[in-house]
């Protein structure tokens, strides 16, 4: 393992996944200020309210896959057979919070060429309403982001609808 993986480790909450079936969680947001790579998220919208009315409109029931990308790369990533190198886990967050650590977590991982990760953002059932808050949140900020070729829910055994896994450019 390289040094600047590890001092991003060490950092920003990042925890490697084990070899074994245990997942590591981390509950608290990563605090450092991005550099962003995005379409249309800039670094002076990074204190962005969210705004969860126009987050019901968000399809979180679709896959996502950039033209160009091999269907069986694709089917792969949707089957779990590529393992995530890292994971996020935004439980307990609100949608700000939420937002904000996601983009620290997709810059660092792309600055560390990190190519899959996992989002655990929940199903929602302990939100208002029971709606999800957090995985439109995060399906619509993925959308966004240029560094992303796909992405997807997780297979069951690896958190399901619970979790999205996300392929990243190399």
């Amino acid at each position: 393992m390289s040094q600047k993986f590890a001092d991003l480790i060490n950092t920003a909450k990042i925890v490697p996944l084990k070899k074994q079936n245990k997942i590591s969680h981390t509950k608290k947001p990563a605090t450092k200020t991005p550099q962003h790579n995005q379409k249309s998220v800039t670094a002076t919208n990074f204190n962005y309210f969210v705004d969860t009315d126009s987050l019901s409109q968000v399809d979180t029931d679709s896959d996502y896959k950039q033209d160009g990308l091999q269907n069986k790369t694709f089917k792969k990533l949707k089957q779990g057979k590529i393992p995530a190198e890292v994971e996020l886990d935004l439980h307990g967050q609100t949608a700000n919070e939420a937002y904000q650590s996601l983009a620290v977590f997709l810059n660092q991982a792309s600055e560390h060429h990190i190519k899959t990760i996992r989002i655990i953002h929940g199903k929602g059932f302990g939100s208002h309403k029971n709606k999800p808050v957090l995985k439109p949140l995060v399906r619509q900020y993925l959308q966004r982001y240029d560094n992303v070729l796909s992405y997807c829910s997780a297979p069951i055994n690896q958190g399901g609808s619970g979790a999205t896994l996300v392929l990243l450019k190399s």
